[in-house]
């Protein structure tokens, strides 16, 4: 009887056991918590490197250098200067229903230092955007209603390794796509020669991933049809793919850097 007693009593704490294991390892998926942030594609999931944005300065004069303006990862953008935002367009008057139209311009530049290997010789960006934008204005003496209409820009940067190498070109055109819901887009290249990368702009989050947020949210670069890197303006990231080849590293990383501190103009368009 006694042995009996003890072969229950074994197997009665073995199923217990791996029922705790089964509800502890279900309790671990449910506290997975997603992420935060732009909506990435599933192949930069897992096995990417994430290098969060640090120190960066968010106050800074038009046209004053600053010395370093932030970090991600072992990066560093050093010797930064934006120009002043050159703006032109048409005003509304109180009470008046009309469409207020605008233009800007400006420019940037900064240099890429790595503090894992100094001796490398640094990346020189140099970019400058335009951007138009049209909104549909009713103002009175106690509310005013904004519709955007129209928006569109375009952000061209170079990026020279200042080794003797072909320097690599940026080009994307930003916008929106009007009507009952705004969405934004954006499209692209990073281009060196005969190698080149797809840039594509989205305006969703990860937590909502159906809803777009009236801006842009940040960027996917591909290689042909796959993912290899991602920059996330909504939790400062960068993201270099697993999948991303040695000697486009760089080139993506100096990019992703030039994305990373790109402003919609055409989102300062709606005043006069």
């Amino acid at each position: 009887m006694t042995t009996r007693i003890g072969v229950a009593a074994c197997l009665s704490a073995i199923v217990l056991c791996s029922v705790a294991q089964l509800s502890a390892g279900s309790a671990g998926t449910e506290k997975v918590k997603k992420r935060k942030g732009m909506e990435m594609p599933s192949q930069l999931a897992t096995g990417s490197l994430e290098m969060k944005v640090t120190n960066r300065k968010h106050f800074m004069l038009p046209s004053q250098p600053v010395p370093l303006l932030l970090e991600f990862g072992s990066f560093q953008v050093v010797d930064f200067e934006r120009g002043w935002t050159r703006t032109s367009g048409t005003g509304a008057e109180p009470t008046h229903l009309t469409v207020v139209s605008g233009d800007a311009r400006q420019g940037y530049h900064f240099r890429l230092v790595s503090t894992a290997t100094p001796e490398e010789p640094p990346w020189s960006c140099g970019c400058a955007a335009v951007g138009s934008a049209s909104t549909l204005k009713r103002s009175t003496e106690r509310s005013e209603i904004r519709i955007p209409l129209s928006a569109q820009g375009r952000l061209y940067c170079t990026l020279d390794r200042g080794d003797g190498s072909e320097p690599w070109q940026i080009d994307v055109d930003y916008g929106i796509v009007a009507g009952l819901i705004t969405a934004y887009h954006a499209t692209g290249s990073l281009v060196s020669g005969e190698s080149g990368v797809t840039i594509r702009g989205t305006d969703r989050l990860a937590q909502y991933p159906k809803i777009g947020v009236q801006r842009l949210t940040g960027f996917v670069l591909y290689l042909g049809d796959d993912p290899v890197g991602a920059v996330d303006l909504i939790k400062p990231t960068v993201l270099i793919g697993p999948g991303l080849p040695d000697e486009l590293r760089g080139p993506i990383t100096a990019a992703s850097a030039a994305l990373l501190l790109f402003e919609d103009l055409t989102q300062r368009l709606d005043e006069p």
